[in-house]
């Protein structure tokens, strides 16, 4: 079963964002990435890096009109599914129609949200992470739009604090 979650997970994560910028508003890209780790442990963990927009102080939003914080953020995951090879396509298959995604807990790792004067610094240790897919004629789908066979899926990422960031992309397996 952690093979099957570590490709199912790994790549990188694609999403949409409107930036209003001095120019007029612009489309941007929120790229995240999910990676094996440079060294292999005993269990099976990813590196989750969410990186900047490089949008400074614009004011973002998504398709829907939500707002965007621009957001900065390395962790280190881990997931902690059953040991059982024989099981592993019908259980991985099961945990996606009965809990509709993959968990994953934060072992360690931050978090920056906003830019300037006004970011704040969340840490991740503890926090969970939840892969999704999204289901189609759902507001997360009609948003990314048609995008061929791409997957679409939602990244839910929830600290200790409260702070409860989803981002709504496309998965673009690695080569």
């Amino acid at each position: 079963m952690q093979a099957l979650t570590l490709s199912w997970s790994l790549g990188n994560y694609i999403a949409p964002v409107i930036c209003s910028l001095p120019g007029g508003p612009m489309r941007v890209a929120r790229k995240a990435n999910i990676s094996p780790p440079r060294k292999r442990k005993h269990r099976l963990t990813f590196r989750l890096e969410i990186d900047p927009m490089g949008t400074g102080e614009a004011h973002c939003t998504n398709e829907l009109g939500d707002p965007e914080p621009e957001i900065q953020a390395r962790a280190n995951l881990y997931y902690d599914g059953p040991p059982r090879p024989d099981t592993a396509r019908r259980d991985f298959q099961q945990m996606l129609r009965r809990d509709g995604g993959v968990p994953f807990r934060i072992e360690s790792g931050q978090m920056l949200i906003g830019s300037g004067d006004a970011a704040r610094t969340v840490s991740l240790k503890g926090a969970e992470l939840e892969i999704r897919p999204i289901r189609v004629g759902s507001d997360a789908a009609r948003m990314l739009g048609s995008v061929g066979k791409l997957a679409k899926r939602s990244l839910i990422l929830e600290a200790g604090d409260g702070t409860r960031i989803v981002i709504h992309a496309v998965h673009v397996l690695p080569k």
